[in-house]
């Protein structure tokens, strides 16, 4: 009786595996990452390649922040500021909502690009999914 309540619960824990490992290769097959350009104040973000943050292959997006999760954008808004304020990369995880609806946990990253003035004139970075907040 011991072994067959202890093999019921393997079998049990090796289908949730099986499910859980071909959610991962679904999401890894969407290629949830992309490469963007940020306007100075990142209020306008275009899509530069990896287009799975674009809805109807619209490659223009109001701005980053229309992405974040609303419960992380005062973290990355401080991040943003930060960057700006030290012309320095912008790097931190934090959840995004994709166009499809699925919310994860993504590491983003992008550098400014300075004018001779020493103004940023535009952000390029890059968003990669690192893991499901589900």
């Amino acid at each position: 009786h011991i072994l067959r309540a202890q093999t019921a619960r393997t079998l049990r824990r090796t289908r949730e595996l099986m499910q859980e490992s071909e959610a991962l290769r679904a999401r890894l097959a969407r290629g949830r990452e992309a490469v963007f350009a940020a306007s100075a104040d990142w209020s306008a973000l275009r899509l530069l390649g990896g287009d799975s943050l674009a809805q109807d292959n619209q490659p223009q997006l109001d701005g980053f922040g229309s992405l974040v999760h609303p419960e992380d954008w005062s973290r990355v808004a401080a991040a943003i500021r930060d960057g700006l304020e030290r012309i320095s990369p912008v790097e931190l995880q934090h959840r995004l909502c994709w166009p499809d609806g699925d919310v994860s946990w993504v590491y983003s990253r992008a550098v400014p690009l300075v004018a001779e003035n020493g103004d940023v004139t535009e952000w390029l970075g890059a968003v990669s999914e690192v893991g499901s907040s589900a």
